[in-house]
């Protein structure tokens, strides 16, 4: 069963422990841990963060020596780890949005219920705090 980011983020939000959202999504506590782990780390890189250039050269070179060997396996592989590294990337990019645009609403919702306990407080007739 593949488990959704968004799932367990809204769960971990809403006050459910990692255990309790592993049990009810039937998978182990170390993957919840690990998607909000994952989440916490898109959160503070911020939306722009891009990895580090040359970061992998040996996969660069490799890349590279494929898409020029003479064997045409070679290059067809090479394409297909061409495409294969663009979908991952874009994937990633896309979660990493995702997750980034669930905090943004996790964040206006708090402030949304403080405005609303606030308004409820102003109210005529409510009982204000001595």
């Amino acid at each position: 069963m593949k488990i959704s980011p968004a799932v367990v983020l809204h769960l971990t939000r809403d006050g459910y422990s990692p255990q309790r959202i592993a049990d009810q999504l039937r998978t182990d506590v170390a993957t919840i841990t690990g998607i909000v782990s994952l989440h916490q780390t898109l959160a503070d890189r911020g939306p722009g963060w891009k990895p580090p250039a040359g970061r992998r050269p040996g996969v660069a070179k490799l890349l590279a020596w494929a898409d020029h060997h003479s064997r045409a396996s070679i290059r067809r592989r090479a394409a297909r780890a061409h495409t294969l590294l663009d979908e991952l990337l874009a994937d990633h990019q896309a979660e990493g949005e995702l997750l980034l645009s669930m905090l943004e609403v996790a964040e206006l919702e708090q402030k949304l219920a403080s405005a609303r306990t606030r308004t409820a407080a102003l109210r005529p007739g409510a009982r204000r705090a001595r």
